[in-house]
């Protein structure tokens, strides 16, 4: 640890950078706000790697996105947070799910993340190659095969598309809202498509032609292949013979995302390369401490009143999971 203070300045700024570029961890102390941000922008310039910048909170996180920008020029992305308890039957945000999903493939320069969305859990790189699918304009399509695949991937069929995870098909028209800012129209001349673009699903009004297109799983799970195991959850007595629709998808299902999905990771799998950079350390781990002794709480809580029933393991990540998942990663506080 050392301290950054107007006396020696220059001394210090050179031995910080020299620790980044050695990857060494350690803390700094003694940064104003604008330092803070200096200094961020420069641990990505010595490293010579992406950064993942922890802050407390949301709001922390996009003042920072604001700031960097604004006085450096530099574009980052904040990774969301679901902010609904990961122990109740509520559907979570499939907005935000989608920007998560992006920004964890997509793996921006620099990404700042709200402590809390370190402890959700999330398919691994393998998960969505396996189950996403790509659409190209000359490529061969059965509409009927397509509805078939989208309803096993979560996805919902309606006569108009409004919103994600929904689908329709009228004549030779596909329409698909999947984890992407707009939906995309996609248009066949017998079996071929001829037409792909991007759509504004309140105007229909085409935003963007492309060549090509991916289709992601709307759910961190697929239950198409689990009907044995959607089965054995009925006879468990965990949820209702009448509450599982044909494609198995019902509501709240995700908070049984463990028996469908065993591998479930961290985002700090997908950013395993970064530099990891924690805004006030001390503040973030004990915040990280309470919302995971939180979360233990609402569990405990929810299924001696019956809002659940049983789960597999825990749908977060505990604070000592957290601690060994940055062991082997260099790490900055400040």
């Amino acid at each position: 640890m050392f301290e950054i203070n107007t006396d020696d300045i220059r001394e210090n700024y050179d031995q910080f950078r020299q620790k980044i570029k050695d990857s060494r961890s350690f803390a700094v102390t003694g940064l104003t706000s604008v330092l803070s941000i200096f200094f961020l922008s420069k641990i990505r310039t010595y490293s010579k790697k992406k950064v993942l910048f922890v802050t407390a909170s949301e709001q922390d996180a996009l003042k920072y996105q604001s700031d960097l920008e604004s006085i450096f020029g530099l574009k980052s992305a904040v990774l969301p947070f679901q902010n609904i308890s990961m122990y109740e039957t509520v559907s979570p945000n499939l907005y935000d799910y989608a920007e998560q999903v992006k920004i964890l493939t997509d793996k921006p320069d620099i990404v700042i993340c709200p402590v809390k969305t370190l402890l959700e859990k999330f398919p691994n790189s393998h998960f969505f190659r396996k189950n996403s699918f790509k659409i190209k304009v000359g490529d061969s399509i059965d509409l009927k095969k397509l509805a078939r695949r989208l309803i096993d991937l979560g996805y919902k069929k309606s006569t108009m598309v409004s919103d994600l995870s929904e689908f329709s098909i009228r004549g030779d028209i596909a329409d698909i809202y999947s984890l992407s800012e707009n939906p995309v129209r996609i248009e066949l001349w017998g079996d071929e498509v001829v037409d792909i673009r991007y759509f504004d699903n309140e105007t229909q009004k085409s935003v963007e032609k492309v060549k090509e297109t991916t289709i992601f799983p709307v759910y961190k799970f697929i239950t198409a292949g689990q009907e044995d195991l959607v089965k054995s959850i009925q006879q468990e007595g965990i949820i209702e013979d009448d509450e599982i629709p044909e494609e198995n998808y019902f509501e709240g299902i995700e908070v049984y995302q463990n028996f469908f999905n065993k591998n479930l990771v961290s985002i700090l799998d997908y950013f395993e390369d970064y530099t990891i950079v924690f805004d006030e350390t001390a503040e973030i781990y004990s915040k990280y401490e309470f919302l995971s002794d939180n979360f233990d709480k609402q569990l405990e809580e929810n299924l001696k009143l019956s809002v659940i029933k049983k789960i597999e393991g825990r749908n977060h990540f505990t604070f000592e999971e957290f601690l060994r998942g940055t062991t082997y990663f260099q790490k900055i506080g400040f």
